[in-house]
């Protein structure tokens, strides 16, 4: 018997934070499969905001269907600033907020992550709050602590987290992750498949495909087709479309501060 904590599931914003790490600031790759591909990390200016909307047929997190037309909106802010001992460090934070079938959801998030030479590694908390007709679950708290490196043309990483929350049948959720991009000129086309464990030995695989297309150099869409497998919370497929604004810190970049 599955012990899952009932519907709707959290947004679960730990699952972008392989892609994060990357060194673009992108709301992706998350099993609720919203694409933002948004703006680059390495942009002169010291703090990135970016704005972003997306639609995905189906919400299924982590492997587990949880409703239908997933709408998200986010805002998210990136900067680096060096530490002692520590260095270079890029912090970041956002929110979003999410409606679905089943009900509605409010998340908040926050990421501390540096390159160690051929590695990144990051840690964040999430916490999620619940509303709507069919919500009844109180707040959820996540932190996580994921490593990602580059090999061979793949980006690949692996991340573990732990959940706060009474909720859930399980306190440990571990993740594997790769992804592959392919340069089409103008257009980036995207492979990447994630591998998921709870510690109530639930498991599930997906796969996804998507492609980028840049609007302009501020803006970009994103559109993904995605598929997931498990003998213990079923097969899904679902697609979806994102669209990101990336902006600079008007104050920063005039010298205000």
């Amino acid at each position: 018997m599955i012990k899952r904590k009932p519907s709707p599931q959290p947004l679960r914003h730990a699952r972008r934070s392989l892609l994060t790490l990357s060194g673009s600031l992108i709301l992706t790759a998350s099993s609720s499969g919203t694409e933002l591909a948004l703006v680059n990390a390495d942009t002169p200016s010291p703090v990135s905001i970016t704005l972003g909307a997306g639609y995905t047929s189906d919400y299924v997190d982590r492997g587990e269907f949880s409703g239908k037309d997933l709408l998200e909106f986010g805002l998210e802010a990136s900067g680096s600033a060096e530490f002692p001992y520590l260095g270079e460090v890029t912090l970041t934070g956002g929110l979003s907020n999410a409606s679905y079938s089943g009900g509605k959801e409010f998340t908040i998030h926050g990421e501390l992550s540096r390159d160690l030479g051929p590695f990144r590694i990051a840690t964040g908390i999430i916490n999620d709050s619940y509303f709507g007709s069919e919500t009844t679950m109180d707040d959820d708290l996540e932190s996580y602590l994921a490593l990602e490196t580059d090999l061979a043309g793949f980006s690949i990483g692996v991340m573990a987290c732990h959940d706060a929350s009474d909720g859930y049948g399980y306190d440990m959720y571990w993740e594997c992750f790769a992804q592959y991009v392919m340069d089409l000129g103008s257009l980036s086309l995207g492979l990447s498949a994630t591998s998921g464990y709870f510690d109530d030995s639930v498991e599930y695989c997906a796969l996804s495909v998507f492609l980028d297309i840049p609007v302009s150099d501020r803006i970009n869409l994103s559109t993904h087709f995605t598929t997931t497998f498990s003998e213990d919370l079923g097969d899904h497929t679902f697609v979806g479309i994102g669209i990101g604004f990336g902006l600079q810190d008007p104050y920063r970049s005039r010298g205000y501060r």
